[in-house]
């Protein structure tokens, strides 16, 4: 009897089918491993701070410090060095170094964080004044230093004619700001003079003198601003008198002796690019009965932020035929900085009653003194 082939009590399994289940075994093995190895060692940091700071562990963000933490708990932690890094929005952040120690609690208390400090950047600058006002103009504005504030002016003026020749080098004006608008003022010269006598025989002779010439001192007065129109206006009394110690022209000296008061009015209005003025008014000597009228009127505008150009046209004795003079300047201001300015200024007569046409020149330092 034949016997059968498949006599055998156990199959085998194919190569392939071995080595996948000796593949899953291994694996299964390598798991049982890891799940009884010990876990790696953390310890916990708190970092103590104010609130709102953003928190680095190894350059890495882990969150933002809360009241309710009293900053910020960084639980299991491994342990070993790390680098934390504490940042605000305005403020210089800190750096610090901690280590981790297995199943320890470490504190760190960040404190104050300084401010960051800012590049100053230095503020637009206000544009040069274009304003005619003086000096160097014989008209003069509405304007005022302000509270507290101080305006110096050191002032070469020269007036010259065939006959006589005036030159004040240097008239010195001070103002003092008192409130938004109201200034004081207090002007002397240092003058020389040169004037042509002629005797009976018709012989000239020219006579010099030179000193202190008459001081003047004023109140400036701005009644009605108006910001919407840019439209304001001023009062500006004034008396000029013989300064202390100086010489009267009888004596050899330049000081006219007589005490007279002046009484302007002014207005000034701004325009986007240009700015008018406009001044009248009367005076009064106690060696001259007649009180002779004056008026001017001004314009000025901007070049550059930094260069203004003036002009004006300007009245003295307006109503005397045989005084009256006219005149024409046109000047110019300089800024230098915030409180330095150059003013300068030539003009001459459009009218001379007397017949004595005079030239003018005028060259001024303006120093501003006060925040």
């Amino acid at each position: 009897m034949n016997q059968s082939t498949f006599s055998g009590t156990r199959a085998e399994l194919p190569v392939t089918a071995r080595s996948a289940v000796f593949f899953v075994l291994l694996i299964v093995l390598a798991m049982a491993e890891s799940g009884l190895a010990d876990p790696p060692p953390t310890g916990n940091l708190h970092v103590s701070s104010s609130p709102g700071l953003r928190v680095y562990v190894d350059n890495k963000f882990v969150g933002l410090t809360t009241a309710e933490q009293a900053g910020l708990q960084l639980p299991a932690l491994p342990a070993g060095e790390h680098q934390i890094r504490v940042e605000k929005a305005g403020y210089q952040s800190k750096r610090f170094v901690v280590v981790i120690q297995a199943g320890t609690d470490v504190e760190l208390n960040v404190g104050k964080l300084n401010v960051r400090p800012r590049i100053r950047r230095k503020p637009r600058e206000e544009p040069v004044d274009m304003t005619v006002g003086s000096p160097p103009m014989v008209i003069d504005d509405t304007s005022t230093p302000g509270p507290g504030k101080w305006e110096a002016n050191f002032v070469f003026a020269a007036d010259l004619s065939t006959d006589s020749d005036t030159y004040e080098s240097p008239l010195v004006d001070i103002n003092y700001g008192v409130g938004e608008t109201v200034q004081l003022k207090y002007e002397v010269p240092y003058a020389f003079t040169r004037n042509v006598l002629t005797d009976e025989a018709g012989n000239k002779e020219n006579v010099r003198a030179r000193g202190v010439a008459d001081s003047r001192v004023g109140v400036k007065y701005r009644f009605y601003d108006n910001d919407e129109t840019n439209l304001s206006l001023a009062v500006y009394p004034q008396i000029e008198f013989r300064s202390p110690g100086a010489r009267s022209r009888e004596n050899g000296g330049v000081a006219n002796g007589a005490t007279t008061w002046i009484l302007p009015l002014q207005l000034t209005k701004d325009f986007a690019h240009a700015s008018i003025t406009a001044n009248a008014g009367v005076e009064k000597s106690t060696d001259d009965s007649h009180a002779p009228l004056s008026a001017g009127f001004g314009a000025g505008t901007r070049l550059t932020d930094k260069l203004a150009i003036l002009g004006e046209v300007a009245g003295k004795n307006l109503d005397s035929a045989d005084e009256k003079r006219v005149l024409l300047d046109v000047g110019l201001r300089m800024k230098i900085s915030e409180k330095q300015a150059f003013v300068a200024a030539l003009g001459l007569d459009l009218h001379a009653g007397d017949g004595q046409r005079h030239h003018y020149i005028t060259v001024g330092y303006q120093r501003f003194i006060g925040k």
